[in-house]
């Protein structure tokens, strides 16, 4: 046993000299194992969640941004769908890009969770290369790409997982870099992280940002920072570029959808179907 452990520590660590070719190996065994199980069976939607999204897939692969509402559409309520002012998914719309774009270039839906599970499994072994070791990471982006539950819950059907992955892990992949050695492309791939946690889980993804936001501060005032111009240029700068762009397709987005650049499809939702408050200090709200 202990010289099977030997090999297989060694292989790794072979395949491991290379950060890239790591980061590419764990995609592509992620989008393989994904594609391999769908071969068997395709996945047939069988959650609510999943059908939105498919909504909002099939929207977006045909060029619309949103639907415009049926004349009878109180016949036509579903769940998780806003039906006024606009018809269409109450969710973010990250995951119904994804499935939109493995609509187009695969012809199946699927496909954009195969995609997004291999983003998952890359983005996994980038980030742990900024903290452990190679081979440790090179390991960690592989058990993601490996892992029965990830591959069973997210990968093989449409209601995401994978995709809120990549953001969370681009945003802690880039913290230790940033704190290392500032650079531009470590600022926008952490800005591009937290646009796709806003286009996808907005709420984590809050929580997230305010995590990474107060380490980055919290280094920024120690004795070991680097000077300020170097932050503003390679830091600042960068993200700040990335998000505003990325809060403009945002407000554009949900002016299309709901009318008001500052009001989310989730919002809609709520007003319209929502009782059971979301946090435990709001009270429940009248009886729709």
């Amino acid at each position: 046993m202990s010289a099977q452990t030997s090999t297989m520590w060694a292989r790794l660590d072979r395949m491991s000299r290379n950060r890239r070719a790591g980061v590419i190996l764990c995609g592509l065994v992620a989008f393989a194992v994904s594609a391999a199980f769908t071969a068997v069976r395709v996945p047939v939607p069988s959650v609510h969640d999943e059908f939105s999204y498919l909504l909002a897939a099939d929207t977006f692969a045909n060029g619309r941004i949103t639907n415009k509402p049926h004349l009878l559409w109180e016949h036509f309520e579903s769940f998780h769908v806003i039906q006024q002012p606009s018809y269409h998914s109450k969710y973010q719309p990250g995951q119904g890009l994804i499935l939109a774009f493995g609509q187009l270039i695969g012809g199946h839906p699927i496909v954009g969770s195969w995609l997004a599970s291999a983003l998952a499994a890359s983005a996994v072994c980038w980030m742990l290369q900024g903290w452990v070791p190679r081979r440790w990471a090179l390991l960690g982006g592989l058990l993601i790409a490996l892992h029965g539950m990830i591959q069973v819950r997210w990968s093989l059907s449409y209601w995401g997982g994978s995709l809120p992955m990549v953001g969370g892990a681009l945003m802690f992949g880039a913290l230790p870099r940033t704190m290392r050695r500032p650079s531009v492309s470590t600022s926008v791939l952490m800005a591009v992280g937290a646009m796709i946690l806003a286009l996808t889980r907005p709420f984590e993804g809050l929580v997230v940002g305010i995590c990474v936001t107060l380490a980055l501060v919290s280094w920024m005032f120690t004795s070991r920072r680097p000077d300020w111009l170097s932050v503003i240029a390679d830091l600042v700068i960068p993200c700040a570029s990335v998000l505003w762009i990325g809060i403009a397709t945002i407000a554009f987005y949900n002016l299309q959808v709901t009318g008001n650049p500052l009001r989310l499809p989730y919002q809609v939702h709520e007003d319209a179907y929502g009782y059971s408050p979301l946090f435990l200090f709001e009270s429940p709200k009248p009886q729709p």
